[in-house]
């Protein structure tokens, strides 16, 4: 079964995660934010604007100018490296299914041995696509980010409190790890 249909069967669908899709044919694109990346003085003539324009075909028949520079959404061949589309609320049902141990509304959706091998830190010292980090008062939290041009998303969570944070951005996502960090310091404190 390829991944993507596995992935709808067996984790979206229970989760009600009914707008969340690994391809761009399978969700309603009007919902979809647009990516952006920020052309600065500095870096109008880079790598990475040249990345852009030869990797998502942008931009060919004009010059790239100092701003917001907004990009089509797109995607890449290489699922499930990243890419998913989703919505904050929707991921938010696959942060509880972690926290719950594979568990979400009384579902076993993820063996509670899977979500454990995912969370030990027996590979390189790191989780199975998660790292831990400590956060002032509120103690270790795993964490789960990435980004891609015009994207930049961060999941974390505590395992003790039960307590999460997702932050999804349009732009670089620079500086929402340190955002994210910020949230559950506060949050710690109110406990």
């Amino acid at each position: 079964m390829p991944f993507g249909e596995y992935t709808k069967k067996h984790i979206f669908k229970p989760l009600d995660m009914n707008e969340t899709s690994w391809y761009i044919r399978d969700i309603d694109t009007k919902k979809q934010a647009v990516p952006y990346v920020y052309i600065s003085a500095e870096n109008v003539d880079s790598q990475y604007i040249k990345f852009v324009n030869e990797t998502l075909g942008l931009y060919k028949d004009r010059p790239v100018k100092e701003g917001f520079l907004p990009l089509s959404l797109y995607s890449f061949p290489n699922i499930p490296d990243g890419l998913i589309r989703t919505s904050v609320r929707q991921l938010g049902r696959f942060l509880m299914m972690y926290i719950g141990e594979g568990n979400y509304g009384g579902r076993q959706i993820l063996q509670k041995a899977t979500v454990g091998t995912m969370l030990s830190d027996d590979h390189f010292g790191t989780g199975l696509c998660w790292y831990t980090s400590h956060i002032k008062n509120a103690g270790n939290v795993w964490i789960h980010d990435g980004g891609d041009p015009g994207v930049g998303t961060v999941m974390m969570f505590n395992k003790t409190d039960k307590t999460g944070v997702i932050i999804f951005t349009n732009g670089s996502g620079a500086g929402i790890g340190k955002i994210a960090s910020r949230l559950f310091e506060e949050v710690a404190k109110l406990q």
